[in-house]
């Protein structure tokens, strides 16, 4: 499928204009949303800094370091998504060792988040903006947990208060 997308849109030379690299970037993603479903949009969820950096997709840098052949570039992106679905359904089992988590447990929410964001670190290597993929992934936690946004806030102040070095 990858071969086909990358056919549809032909490859802007490592010199084009980064606002043809970035929208061919987008056509591509767009193409796998389509054909995969929303959760194929984190594909380039970088480790270390990249397009999005502080994920936890090792096998996708940025266009200027991912970017080759057609047939590379679609192992690569191939590669990419794989990582990005197998990250996703890791964090599905991470999630349901914790759920159901009653809007009032916070000893369980606490147990949640060392194990979360130990996962996250790992993951991505603490380099660049872990942080962020730590928040996003806390806050998704708590989206499946059932827990009503402002509540989500304040559980999530409550993991990241005082700790600062760690997220």
């Amino acid at each position: 499928m990858v071969d086909d997308l990358l056919a549809a849109f032909e490859l802007p030379s490592p010199e084009a204009d980064w606002r043809l690299r970035d929208l061919w970037l987008e056509n591509v993603s767009a193409r796998l949303v389509d054909r995969y479903g929303l959760w194929a949009v984190g594909w380039r969820w970088s480790v270390g800094e990249g397009d999005f950096d502080g994920g936890p997709v090792g096998s996708w840098c940025c266009f200027s370091h991912s970017v080759t052949t057609p047939e590379a570039t679609a192992t690569t992106i191939s590669a990419a998504l794989v990582e990005w679905r197998g990250w996703l359904d890791d964090l599905a089992e991470r999630f349901d060792r914790f759920l159901p988590l009653p809007a009032d447990d916070l000893d369980g929410w606490e147990r949640a988040v060392a194990h979360l964001v130990t996962g996250v670190g790992d993951r991505t290597q603490y380099e660049s903006g872990w942080y962020r993929c730590c928040m996003t992934v806390l806050g998704w936690f708590l989206e499946a947990a059932g827990i009503e946004s402002t509540r989500r806030k304040e559980l999530l102040e409550h993991a990241v208060a005082g700790r600062t070095g760690i997220i």
